[in-house]
């Protein structure tokens, strides 16, 4: 017996993501919302944690570059639906990890090295990057409801 919520929102991930063919893109936003508040959790609650190499703080950023190098890759040669939905994972969750230090990225200057992680900019890109992956899930039918909508208000215009 299933919980009639949990059917409703099977019903709506096969209709609006699965059978509009939304997967991947689907995948990478749910990957990227992870990631980026997995890195940003993770900063807040263990602010003195760093990796470093050879007195080179190796910052998270790096770690997200490769993944969306190895997103493109996999992307690039491969039309497996199994290798797809591992670039989506990997774009994601790259992603994720890019856009929370770009607040770091942006305000750090060579001079005095005066860098601010907790810079506004990175939030603002993750909730510009979340939402247009959202606008382009969902987006197109909405669009296409709303331009029938107009053609039939105006064809019974034409027709009074």
């Amino acid at each position: 017996m299933q919980i009639p919520i949990v059917k409703d929102l099977a019903s709506l991930a096969y209709r609006d993501i699965h059978r509009r063919r939304k997967t991947a893109p689907f995948i990478i936003l749910v990957t990227f919302v992870v990631s980026f508040a997995l890195a940003r959790l993770t900063v807040l609650s263990l602010p003195d944690f760093a990796i470093v190499v050879r007195q080179y703080h190796i910052h998270h950023f790096y770690y997200g570059i490769a993944l969306i190098s190895a997103a493109a890759w996999i992307a690039l040669v491969s039309n497996k639906p199994r290798l797809i939905t591992l670039a989506a994972v990997f774009f994601g969750a790259g992603l994720g990890l890019v856009a929370d230090e770009i607040g770091l990225l942006l305000t750090c200057n060579s001079e005095g090295l005066d860098c601010n992680y907790y810079a506004r900019g990175s939030f603002d890109l993750a909730v510009l990057l979340g939402l247009s992956f959202l606008a382009f899930i969902y987006f197109p039918p909405f669009w296409r409801k709303v331009k029938s909508r107009v053609a039939r208000a105006l064809r019974r215009i034409k027709a009074k």
